[in-house]
């Protein structure tokens, strides 16, 4: 079936945007009282996107690991891998392998951009075999009166995510709703108290296109535009080590392994999100590496801490709104909602017809996520 095209011009049979209201300062108390994940996030209300498609620029460095794109024996003297990075003679060599005696070399010619010769076993580390695909670091060496060697500058990368235009449901009051006298006094005020309801369901949807919205763009009035996601940049951008899709119970041993991966490339998480299903997972983590959090109402306790494997402790985030079996792990700083200027929240009231009145709320937001290459995303977990 189509999809239903709509004016873009529609102005609900008012002039002048005469009964629209701009309410994003109730919406900036609703995100800072929210105990779950909105509460959590760097929602950043006061720099707002100026179109509909954002556009954001993230700093790349130079690698400093190469990967190896034929097997190393413990005899080779040469070393082929990718043109990812830029050794040059003098730099030392480091198979990833642990250990105190781990092998050094020392490049000692620069043959092409994937291949170098080697001296082996420098300070008698001792040699070794390194498989295909397999990656070795590079340390930087110079010697004195070295000139200035070829430009290292890395170019931006530039991404782009589209605001989405969040509504919650529409509502219409009839004159005999208005006109009853209800029990309490907050159900007096009708439409009142059925906007409250309607922002209550509009940040639901919120966190849910945060969370799993996928990009689509930039839309008309007859194409949907929607933003990319946490779930949409986790797929795009990250390595496969953080995408742990695997069946099974969710585990530290698999949070580390996730963990270590993004601290890798230099980020430590700080966050892991996860729904309502995987709680009794993360209490079962090893009591000596978790902070836990005193109930004063009732025996128990809530593990609102762990420390990982790489030395990073992350605060547990508990929402209804992750999807079972997910577990979210990512800083919060590379992980920004914001809204389309004057459109983070507002009210529409339509004219009213004879015996009614109608309402609608809306708010369009992006979300920047910056560096989705190390965004941790575990799914079908128990």
């Amino acid at each position: 079936m189509a999809l239903a095209s709509v004016s873009a011009f529609a102005s609900y049979d008012q002039s002048a945007r005469v009964n629209e209201e701009d309410i994003s300062d109730y919406l900036s108390e609703a995100l800072i009282m929210d105990f779950h994940l909105l509460g959590t996030l760097n929602v950043d209300m006061g720099n707002p996107v100026t179109d509909i498609v954002h556009y954001w620029e993230e700093d790349a460095l130079n690698s400093d690991q190469l990967t190896l794109t034929i097997s190393l024996a413990s005899g080779d003297l040469s070393i082929t891998h990718s043109a990812s990075t830029a050794p040059h003679v003098g730099d030392f060599v480091t198979a990833n392998i642990g250990g105190t005696n781990s092998e050094t070399m020392q490049i000692t010619l620069v043959n092409s951009t994937t291949n170098c010769t080697v001296t082996r076993s420098i300070n008698s580390t001792t040699a070794a075999s390194i498989a295909n695909s397999g990656t070795v670091t590079l340390q930087r060496k110079e010697q004195e009166f070295s000139d200035i060697g070829t430009d290292a500058s890395v170019n931006p990368i530039v991404r782009l995510n589209y605001s989405e235009i969040i509504p919650a449901r529409d509502l219409q009051i009839s004159g005999s709703q208005l006109a009853r006298k209800m029990a309490t006094a907050q159900l007096q005020d009708q439409v009142a108290h059925q906007l409250a309801n309607r922002m209550i369901e509009w940040k639901r949807g919120f966190t849910k296109s945060l969370l799993y919205s996928e990009r689509l763009g930039p839309g008309s009035d007859s194409v949907y535009r929607a933003m990319g996601g946490y779930r949409y940049w986790a797929k795009a951008a990250a390595a496969s080590a953080q995408l742990n899709t695997t069946a099974s119970t969710l585990t530290l041993a698999i949070l580390d392994a996730v963990n270590k991966s993004i601290v890798d490339q230099g980020r430590y998480p700080d966050t892991l999100a996860v729904g309502t299903d995987l709680v009794g997972s993360v209490n079962a983590v090893d009591y000596s590496i978790r902070r836990m959090l005193e109930s004063d109402t009732k025996a128990g306790y809530v593990v609102n801490q762990i420390l990982l494997g790489q030395g990073n402790a992350v605060d547990v985030v508990v929402d209804g709104r992750v999807n079972s079996g997910d577990a979210l792990l990512f800083s919060r700083s590379q992980f920004v909602p914001r809204p389309l200027q004057g459109r983070a929240m507002f009210t529409i009231a339509g004219q009213d017809w004879v015996d009614g009145r109608k309402r609608r709320v809306l708010g369009e937001w992006t979300c920047e996520v910056r560096n989705p290459e190390t965004l941790g995303y575990v799914t079908n977990k128990i």
